[in-house]
């Protein structure tokens, strides 16, 4: 599933700041697939959802920074609206993870 840049409150973390909340996503989204067993290297694809008032190209800055040097599948899309106020971005990654020999 998708995440975004939720602080312990559940409200935005850093409103309006494109680039800050796809990383704090996407990082996010790491650790999760950490938590599973996975690794970054592990990631194939990933999918990032904007709000209206969002950046693409600072989205696409943060992925870059985030996930540059696996460089996985991406689709970056535009949508209606996010849940909740002041979210920009939602990102979902997809990890391949190899089973234990």
């Amino acid at each position: 599933s998708g995440t975004t840049a939720t602080g312990p409150d559940g409200a935005a973390r850093h409103p309006g700041d494109t680039y800050a909340q796809t990383k704090a996503a996407l990082e996010r989204a790491i650790e999760a697939v950490k938590a599973l067993g996975g690794r970054t290297d592990d990631i194939i694809r990933s999918r990032l959802y904007l709000a209206p008032a969002a950046d693409w190209s600072e989205a696409g800055r943060a992925h870059k920074d985030v996930l540059g040097q696996v460089a996985p599948a991406n689709t970056t899309l535009y949508v209606g609206s996010l849940i909740g106020e002041d979210f920009l971005v939602e990102a979902e990654l997809e990890a391949e993870l190899t089973p234990p020999a």
